[in-house]
C-alpha cells in the first residue's frame, strides 16, 4: 500500500514537472515574483548536493537546470526541509525504465532524486507527519 501511494505521488509529481519544466528551461531570465518568505524557508540555503556522476547523456548546465526547476516546485512543498538532490544516471536509467509510459524521447528524460525531512504538519496533509523521504524521484522532460 506505501508503494502504491509512493508510486501515485511520482506520477502525479511527474506530470506537474512535465508542465513545469519547459516553462524552467525556456526561461533564462530571472523569476519576475520571487519565492515568498514562506517558501524560501522550505529551501535551505546550502543543501547537500552529491557529486554528479559523469553524464553520457546530459551536460553540467543540463543537469544544473534540472536541479533549479526541482527546487523551485519543492518551495512549495509546505512545511518540508530539502536535505540532499542529485542525479544518478544509472538510478536514473532504471527509474526511467520503470516508468516507460511517459514516452519521452532518448535523452530528454531526467530523473533526478531528492532526501527531505516533512515537518509535524505533514506538509500539505499528503506526507507523513515527522518523516524522512528518500531517493525521491523528480522526473523530467525536456520541453
Amino acid at each position: 500500500m506505501v508503494i502504491a501511494i509512493k508510486r501515485l505521488a511520482s506520477v502525479l509529481v511527474v506530470l506537474a514537472l512535465c508542465l513545469i519544466l519547459p516553462a524552467c528551461v525556456q526561461d533564462k531570465t530571472p523569476a519576475a515574483d520571487p519565492l515568498s518568505e514562506r517558501e524560501a524557508e522550505n529551501i535551505k540555503t546550502e543543501v547537500s548536493t552529491s557529486e554528479v556522476t559523469t553524464s553520457k547523456k546530459f551536460s553540467e548546465e543540463e543537469i544544473a537546470e534540472a536541479k533549479e526547476c526541482v527546487r523551485k516546485e519543492f518551495a512549495h512543498f509546505s512545511g518540508c526541509e530539502l536535505i540532499d538532490l542529485r542525479y544518478d544516471e544509472k538510478q536514473s536509467d532504471v527509474a526511467a525504465k520503470e516508468h516507460h509510459s511517459l514516452k519521452a524521447r532518448e535523452g530528454d528524460l531526467i530523473v533526478l532524486f531528492s532526501d527531505f525531512k516533512v515537518g509535524s504538519s505533514g506538509g500539505d496533509g499528503s506526507l507523513n507527519p515527522d518523516s524522512t523521504y528518500t531517493d525521491w524521484g523528480w522526473f523530467l522532460i525536456k520541453g
